[in-house]
């Protein structure tokens, strides 16, 4: 799978995704920001998984998922 972790966090509505893990969630030290990143695409899975995702695709180039905005209530 592959994501763009800007684009996810701007869906998300999370302006700092830091702040969003630390007060969320229980992480060890302070994430890097390929950590950081690491999350997004990983609750991107999750959410892809339940069926809450949008695929944008390029015959050239791909697809990228990124997280469905009709259903995202229900995950935060």
């Amino acid at each position: 799978m592959e994501t763009h972790p800007r684009t996810v966090q701007k869906i998300l509505g999370i302006k700092d995704v830091n702040h969003y893990v630390n007060q969320n969630y229980t992480v060890p030290g302070n994430p890097t920001e390929h950590e950081l990143d690491a999350f997004l695409a990983a609750f991107t899975g999750l959410l892809c998984l339940d069926d809450c995702y949008m695929e944008l695709e390029n015959p050239e180039e791909g697809s990228i998922i990124l997280p469905g905005t009709d259903c995202l209530k229900q995950f935060l």
